[in-house]
Order: structure tokens, then sequence, then C-alpha cells
């Protein structure tokens, strides 16, 4: 049968019952025994601690009220692990229990005047910051400055958005931080005319994370004042030269696959085709040799590259790599180099369980090899770019048919994400999502996670047939323009509300759970729904949640045993 995508249904501004609920009846209920009085405080302190990083924060804070020795347990657990972001609503049970988010700039300013460091904050992170919040604030710039000043305890220190000044980290010098991520834009650059950018020393630096750094000078300094310590041996490592989520085509295809003979040598410096010398030969061999998680984002590589990088990680212990938009250039002695630069390092990677692959190249693919010759994943974020130069090169039909041979070696996965992308001349476009592809996916049963562009109708009718195959899948993602069938537009031309976006491309969600009745969770055009009790719901303020269940991301990012 074929399913109608293009036909709306069920446009009564509130959610779509897909099934009669079914309500318990009194008879049905369960009466507990009756009991004695019990009081939390006369469990160990290490289990009251325990208990309540699986409690709410509002219910922490209600249990404080409660008696003095529960007030000191509970201000212990608030102000462990602080996350600031606007997003948070108490509202959305899969935010995380064991945190105290703070959402409004209000609480923000209150919690860096009045923090006295009596308790101790381990983790303190900024995923997003509330409205209102000015990074050219002075006055709120030497308030972040002071509480940072009094975190003597923090472990991790994360800051994902414009904001941060690297000369706060002063501030933290010489403390036991294990991990650093944090998003340095250019603004907050110290002058260039410092001759150091930080005096600080991280001896205990596990994990370190930063972007984006704007030239390869500024690569080094940061480097050697982030590693100076020489007790300092990194388990986990990110680094991106920019922080754009697009592609940034720089050089174009055409200069890539000629490098050394068409561009000359001015324009090949600013390339900056140094990425991988400056990173591993500006430091000692030892800072990198426990590694075990490596993310790099929009970088230039050849095939020497990978001998340098062989040379300084243990590649045989890497469990999680990351290559984002990370483009190969031809130099004349790699056209005798059949595999390149990930066919240099495929046959290493005995331990890899969670790759993100990005890789550009012109004038072959290795990316199906490659994927042959690593162990069988747990996850996989695969990009495919497809470029005019690429094209003449390579037969595209057998170049697709070693894709799917490698992805059924790996049939075991439990997180997939596929993309497809087509360079022009000025950006680059998503394409759908070959049929043979979605097609070749049935023996992926162990698959809890699936990203992927059904486009058309036809292609919908296929993603359909395949879901009616993926019995543990529960999370499922169909992005692109196409993903919520074709526009309608009369839907949200009479009295429009804020979840229109959601009903508009809401009978395709409805159409999914259909076909796979454990779906719990489904995005189409960037709007996620969720299935529960027989009611199709549009959720908000989850998508960075939504977007860990089916990337392969770099929050995983984090110190050994965390």
């Amino acid at each position: 049968m074929l399913l109608n995508f293009n036909a709306p249904v069920g446009y009564s501004k509130k959610p779509l019952n897909s099934a009669l609920s079914t309500i318990k009846t009194p008879e049905s209920w369960v009466e507990l025994p009756k009991s004695g009085a019990f009081s939390l405080e006369q469990l160990p302190t290490d289990v009251v601690l325990l208990i309540l990083r699986f409690t709410g924060q509002l219910d922490v804070l209600n249990l404080a009220c409660t008696s003095s020795t529960m007030a000191n347990l509970c201000l212990c657990r608030i102000h462990d692990t602080i996350i600031v972001d606007s997003s948070y609503t108490p509202f959305n049970k899969e935010h995380s229990l064991g945190a105290t988010y703070v959402n409004l700039l209000f609480y923000f300013k209150k919690l860096l005047r009045t923090y006295n460091g009596k308790y101790a904050i381990r983790k303190f992170s900024v995923v997003d910051l509330p409205d209102l919040f000015n990074v050219y604030d002075a006055e709120l710039n030497n308030l972040i400055k002071l509480f940072l000043a009094r975190l003597n305890h923090l472990n991790e220190l994360v800051w994902l958005l414009d904001g941060f000044r690297l000369e706060h980290l002063m501030q933290l010098s010489e403390h036991n931080l294990s991990r650093i991520d944090v998003k340095v834009y250019t603004s907050s650059h110290p002058s260039e005319t410092k001759r150091r950018i930080l005096k600080a020393d991280f001896p205990d630096l596990k994990a370190l994370s930063l972007s984006p750094i704007p030239t390869l000078r500024k690569l080094a300094e940061l480097l050697k004042e982030f590693l100076s310590s020489h007790s300092t041996k990194l388990d986990a490592l990110a680094l991106s030269r920019y922080n754009s989520k697009l592609a940034s085509f720089v050089p174009t295809a055409e200069e890539l696959s000629s490098l050394d003979e068409s561009v000359d040598t001015t324009h090949r410096a600013d390339l900056e085709t140094d990425s991988l010398t400056t990173i591993f030969e500006t430091m000692r061999p030892d800072v990198y040799g426990s590694l075990t998680q490596l993310t790099l984002e929009h970088m230039l590589v050849s095939f020497k590259d990978a001998e340098l990088l062989r040379a300084s990680v243990n590649m045989t212990q890497i469990s999680l790599l990351r290559l984002s938009n990370i483009s190969e250039y031809e130099i004349e002695e790699s056209r005798l180099q059949e595999h390149g630069f990930l066919g240099r390092l495929g046959p290493l990677l005995v331990k890899l369980e969670h790759l993100q692959l990005d890789f550009r190249e012109t004038q072959r693919d290795t990316i199906g090899p490659f994927l042959r010759c690593v162990n069988s994943l747990s996850s996989l974020d695969l990009v495919v770019r497809m470029n005019e130069v690429k094209k003449s090169h390579i037969n595209l039909e057998a170049v697709y048919l070693q894709y799917i041979a490698a992805l059924q070696k790996h049939s075991f996965l439990r997180k997939l994400s596929l993309e497809f992308r087509e360079e022009s001349q000025n950006c680059d476009a998503v394409e759908n999502a070959p049929l043979h592809f979605i097609d070749n996916l049935k023996c992926f049963s162990q698959l809890s996670s699936l990203r992927i562009s059904s486009g058309n109708e036809h292609h919908k009718q296929r993603l359909v047939d395949l879901l009616r195959h993926l019995s543990k899948l529960r999370v499922l993602d169909d992005y692109g323009t196409h993903a919520g069938g074709a526009p309608n537009l009369g839907l949200g031309m009479v009295h429009p509300n804020v979840f229109d976006e959601w009903f508009k491309v809401q009978h395709v969600a409805f159409l999914y759970q259909q076909a796979q009745c454990q779906l719990q969770y489904v995005r189409i055009k960037k709007r996620i729904f969720e299935f529960e009790d027989g009611t199709v719901n549009p959720r908000v303020g989850i998508d960075r949640w939504f977007e860990n269940r089916v990337r392969v991301l770099n929050n995983n990012c984090v110190p050994k045993g965390e």
C-alpha cells in the first residue's frame, strides 16, 4: 500500500491521537504495605548523596527545607554540577537529574555575585546563555572573572558559546582541572603584542577541546600554554580551526586536486596546510601518547600527515575518532599513494568504537576501503561528499557499492547517521539517500537511532519498509527540505500558533510510528515529536539532547572513567 506523505491531518491545535490510551482502573492499583516512619537522614551520607544525584533540583530544594542535616547534603548536590542553559525547563524529563540548571540572566548574575566557595562546584558548563547576556559588558565579565577565581575545586569547565575570555583561565591556574572545553572566539583573543596568552598550569588535564583557532601561530601558542606542564598526558583532544558548522570549501575542489602545481606559494601559505604539523610537532611526544579520543575539524591534510599522526598518537588505542570537514589535498607524491590519508590510518584502528567521518577528496574515494579496515563499530556518523572533480575520476555506482559492502561489516551498529552532500559553486546541498542505501539497512537489526534524508514520497515509502525491520529503533531523524512531504500553504494561515511548524509535518511522524510502534522520538525538518500513550506530542527545548542521540558529537570527549 502506497502511503500518502503529502496529506496533513488533524490540524485541530492539539496533539494527534494515534491510538486509544489505556486508563488504569482502581481495581488494577496496587496498595503498598504500610510501614513505620522513615527518614533519609538515617542512611549513610554517601547513600543519601547518591540518591540526590537522581533527584531533580526542585525536589532537592524541597528536601533541603526539612532539616539542617539535609540542607547541608542538598546544598552539596545543588552546587556540584551547574549547567547554564536558557532552554531548560523542569517539564522536560530529558534533562539530567544530577545537575542544577540556571536558565535566566537574573539567576546567573545572582550565582556569580553570591557564590562564596563554601560548597564545591566540580563541573561548570555554559551551553546556552540566557537572553540579554551581553558578551561585551565589562561588569558582567568582571563578575565571571571573580566567580571563576572562587572555584577552588573545579574539575570540568565547559563554555560552548561566545563570551568566554582566555584570561579567565588564569584564575584557574594550578587547579585540578581534568577537562577544558571552550569556544575561543577571535574577539576574545588577547592582543597579538602580548608575548604570552596565559600564565597557567594544568597538570591534571586529561581532556582539551578548543575552537575556533584563527591562525596556526595562535594554535601553537594555545597548545604550549595549555599543555606546558610536564605531567600533562591527554586522554581526549578536540581541535577545530573554524567555528562554522557549515562546510567551508576553501580551497575549491580544483585547487585541492593540484595544490602544488596550480596554486602559488603565497596562497598555499594562506591556506595553512600545516595544521597537523603544528599540533603534533610542537609538543612533547608523550603528551598525546595516551589519547583514546581524537577530534579534528575544519583542516587540510595530505597523506604525509597520516605518517605524522601515526608517529605522534598510538592509533591502536583510539576508541572515538571524529574527522569533520577534513579536506585531503593532492601533492605530486600522493598520486602514487592508492589509499591516501585514511588508508594509512585504517589498519591501526583496532579499538575504534565511535566514528564521525566527514572527509573530502577529489581524485579518489577511500572511505569504503577505510570502513572495511576498521573493526565493527558501535556508532557511525558518515557524510558522503561528491564534487565534479571527484566524479570525473571515479565510477560513482561502483563507489556506492563499496560503501554498502563496507557498511554491512558494521551490521551491529546501534547508532547510524548517513548524510549525502553535493558540492556546488558556492556551497554544498543535501541530497536524498540513494534507494539502495535505504534498502540495504534492513540487516542493521540492533539500531536504536537512525538519521537519514528520505527525500521524495517514493524514498519515504522505502524508509517505511525499512522501519518495519528495525524493531529496536527508538529515535529517528528525517532531515532535509523534503522531509515533511510536499509543502501545504493552507496550514498555519488561520490562527497560527507556536506549534504550526510541527502540525505541518506531524502526519509523516504518525506514518513512521505506524510502521514501527517501538519508536519513541522522531524529528522531521528540525521538529521533534514524542510518542507517548498513543499520542504524538510536539516537543521543544530538547534539540541538544536529541542531537546527542543521533550524532557522534564532541561531548563524548571526557576523561577516562567518567
